[in-house]
Formats: C-alpha cells, structure tokens, sequence
C-alpha cells in the first residue's frame, strides 16, 4: 500500500502528552512539528523526582520517550517557539511561528555550557577585581559542595551517571564545565564519556 499522508501536523506543547501524539503521528506516516516554548521538551515531567501515585522513577518513564522523539525521521522539534499567527481552515492551516534567539548554533552545541560563561546577554555585576576573585573562589567552592552532595546521594545506584547530570541540571539550569570534570573525578569516568 503506498503511503498516501499528505500534509503535516503540528503538535503545540513539548510534554509528555505531546511527545506521546508526535510520536503516535509520526507512526502514522505524517510529518509532525513538535513547538515547544521552553527551551527543551518534557515538560513538568521532566522537572519531577517522582511520579505520582506509583512512585515511579520519572526519569526513568520519560527518557525513553525523549529519546524516541529526538531520533524519529518524521519529528522536528521547534523549540523556543510560540504561535504568532494561525490562517486557514480545518485541514489546510497555515502557521506561523515567533522563534526567540538561541545565540548558539544548534547543530554545532554539544552542551558544554562553555558559552555561558562568555555570554553577552547575561546580566553580570560589575565588581571591582579583588571581590569579584574572592566571589568567583566562593561560589566555585559552594558549587562543588552541591555537585559532591548530588553525587553522594546517587552514588550507589547502578547507571548513576545520568541521575547526577539531571540533578546538577536542575540545581544550576544547565551543566556547568567544572561540574561536569568533579563528576568525571568522583564517578572515575572519561570526562569526554559525560560529554557525548
């Protein structure tokens, strides 16, 4: 049977609901665009330690599901992005997207975080030299007490790598570089390993 689907879908909304209707659209043989106006999907899920009323591991429920979405032929996902205008009629809409800056390349980001720290669009206070290095050695040893905690409290768990990032991920909103060389030291793993 020839595959006749004409057309595409969009999918408004990055959660689990949405990935599972992308998913499901995708399948179907439609080309699906998943928006989402944060600047990643999995929505609330994503951000739970747990998930009620199982108790499940949401990590676990929902990174294959990310995963899924990421790697499918007929899924693109548009992050950053909010509906500006809709014409047309049921069938033959026409969409157009309002997309914020990312004043990265996408295609090239590895996730490092090494653009954060010479990035332009940050508010950063101005402090004079000697404050701004006794800060920078503070904050830097208040940032490895957290990292050492996040690991301990994943330490025993088989896989824990994954665990710890996220966890890091939410306790800065993204993964800082010399987070990420701690976990290598602790963990006893290749640093480029927690890179790919």
């Amino acid at each position: 049977m020839a595959n006749d689907k004409i057309g595409a879908i969009m999918v408004v909304g990055g959660g689990i609901a949405g990935m599972q209707a992308s998913l499901d659209a995708a399948a179907a043989g439609f080309k699906v665009y998943l928006v989402e106006r944060d600047i990643s999907i999995g929505g609330v899920m994503a951000q739970l330690d747990k998930t009620f009323p199982t108790n499940d591991c949401s990590t676990c429920l929902i990174s294959p599901k990310l995963i899924e979405v990421a790697q499918h032929p007929n899924i693109e996902i548009i992050t950053l992005a909010e509906i500006d205008k809709l014409e047309g009629e049921a069938g033959h809409f026409t969409v157009t997207l309002q997309q914020k800056p990312r004043y990265i390349d996408p295609i090239k980001c590895t996730g490092c975080g090494a653009c954060l720290e010479v990035c332009p669009v940050r508010y950063q206070v101005q402090l004079p030299e000697v404050e701004r290095a006794a800060r920078t050695a503070y904050a830097k040893a208040t940032d490895e007490e957290k990292v050492t905690r996040i690991i301990n409290r994943h330490r025993e768990e088989p896989g824990n790598l994954l665990p710890v990032l996220l966890d890091i991920n939410r306790e800065f909103n993204w993964l800082p570089r010399n987070s990420l060389e701690h976990v290598s030291d602790e963990l006893k793993l290749p640093l480029a390993e927690i890179l790919r």
